[in-house]
């Protein structure tokens, strides 16, 4: 039983002594960063590890050293609005963004009214909105909704969600809590 023990110990000090890259969960593919900006990209890795950002727009390279509460930042220089285009995070491990877009980013906020779906409610219908709904497919248009929490405290990160590209199939249940825009 002592061996058997001390070697689950092992397995499960190897094992946590093999992090991997992980990015925030805003960082998905469809994301959408800030043009002309330092745009901040972050996540979690070993501590004392490097982690290494490849952008496809300007084919730079950046570097972050975790610290030793496991975490990383990366501010990327982005161009006017334009896309699309990849971002890779390595650390030996890699992971890739694809269909990144380069605009204007608009984070919107509220109570339940900014959850409204297009379409509006049964009692309360939104005038025009089955002609915005079929005719929403916009590749330049994304969206990210932030899933609902109870913390009242300040976060590095949120449950996972993903970016989603305008289209009707989006659009019935279209949310109006973070619209992100690369129109151009």
């Amino acid at each position: 039983m002592k061996k058997l023990l001390s070697s689950g110990l092992c397995l499960l000090l190897f094992i946590s002594s093999q992090a991997q890259v992980k990015l925030a969960s805003i960082f998905t593919d469809n994301v959408v960063l800030q043009q002309q900006s330092a745009a901040p990209i972050w996540g979690w890795d070993k501590a004392g590890s490097t982690v290494t950002i490849n952008t496809s727009w300007n084919k730079k390279s950046y570097k972050a050293k975790v610290n030793a509460n496991g975490k990383w930042l990366v501010k990327v220089s982005t161009p006017v609005y334009g896309g699309p285009y990849t971002v890779t995070i390595s650390d030996g491990n890699t992971i890739k963004l694809n269909n990144v877009l380069i605009g204007e980013v608009w984070l919107c906020t509220g109570q339940s009214n900014m959850e409204i779906p297009m379409k509006g409610y049964k009692s309360q219908p939104i005038s025009g909105s089955v002609d915005a709904i079929l005719k929403s497919s916009n590749a330049n248009i994304h969206i990210y909704t932030v899933p609902h929490s109870s913390v009242t405290e300040v976060q590095d990160n949120s449950k996972p969600s993903e970016w989603h590209v305008a289209s009707p199939n989006l659009s019935p249940t279209l949310v109006l809590q973070v619209i992100i825009s690369a129109d151009y």
